[in-house]
């Protein structure tokens, strides 16, 4: 079973690695005191879908947003954005490994979010069937008796 914990692990190592010098990576849980240039990531479940009675499909939105470090002017940097976006879809590539298992990232693209449209965000989508973990609840056989029977011709 794949953790939503470990994805976002698995995640965030990725993008901690393309930018170890000079950035922080943030959570949902950030909401004032951060510094800049700067990541903040969000994870969300956008399909759980059981498939037969051993497995079932997932799919999550991994959302990365990207905040610039400050300019004299104010404004941003719209070459700084593209090239980070750039950066992200090549690092991250077609899977991301989480534990022992290589899911499939299906998808990726960016948009312009804030209130004008001028923080990059960019989304990657990651597919994957699971099998579904039963606990049995049936005693567990202790004993077998067989009986060999003979047949005379």
């Amino acid at each position: 079973m794949i953790k939503a914990s470990d994805l976002k692990k698995a995640l965030n190592g990725v993008l901690r690695s393309l930018y170890s010098e000079g950035y922080r990576i943030y959570g949902k849980e950030v909401s004032e005191g951060y510094e800049k240039p700067s990541f903040f990531t969000e994870l969300v479940l956008l399909s759980y879908q059981n498939e037969t009675t051993n497995f079932r499909s997932m799919r999550y939105g991994y959302y990365i947003t990207y905040f610039q470090k400050d300019t004299a002017n104010g404004r941003k940097d719209e070459a700084d954005a593209l090239k980070k976006w750039d950066e992200i879809r090549n690092a991250y590539g077609l899977k991301i490994k989480v534990g022992k298992r290589f899911l499939n990232i299906t998808g990726c693209n960016y948009e312009w979010v804030g209130e004008k449209r001028d923080i990059l965000q960019v989304s990657l989508y990651i597919d994957f069937i699971e099998e579904i973990e039963k606990t049995e609840t049936a005693p567990i056989m202790q004993e077998l008796t067989l009986k060999e029977k003979m047949e005379v011709n």
